[in-house]
């Protein structure tokens, strides 16, 4: 989920871009692919792990932060670079933000998965 692909419409928010989509025969079923935006993705996809929908959980956190911010939380040229920024540096708050969107991005951004809010 990137904000390129979230669209508005009447007054309804519809997302886009499904060219990478993969039925699966569950829902909790995962795929083990890695397919999309790079600086979207959840540290344990960019590293080649095996992931849930936590992952997505991540993005969101991502497009949240971008939305409010102008700007990824982690930025980098490369995916080998994405990743060492990821191991080495703590998420930061460029501006001023309610203690409830800093308590939820931040808990969103969790680096370990499962340590990582959940949809529950």
């Amino acid at each position: 989920m990137k904000p390129d692909n979230i669209f508005f419409h009447n007054g309804i928010i519809k997302l886009g871009d499904f060219g990478f989509c993969k039925n699966l025969n569950s829902a909790d079923e995962m795929t083990k692919t890695m397919l999309g935006s790079p600086i979207y993705m959840a540290p344990e996809v960019l590293k080649g792990e095996i992931y849930s929908n936590k992952a997505d959980i991540w993005s969101l956190g991502v497009v949240l932060f971008e939305m409010i911010y102008g700007q990824c939380p982690f930025q980098s040229n490369s995916i080998a670079n994405l990743i060492e920024v990821l191991n080495s540096k703590e998420l930061y708050f460029p501006g001023p933000i309610s203690n409830f969107l800093k308590t939820l991005i931040t808990r969103m951004l969790t680096k370990d998965p499962i340590r990582r809010i959940s949809w529950m």
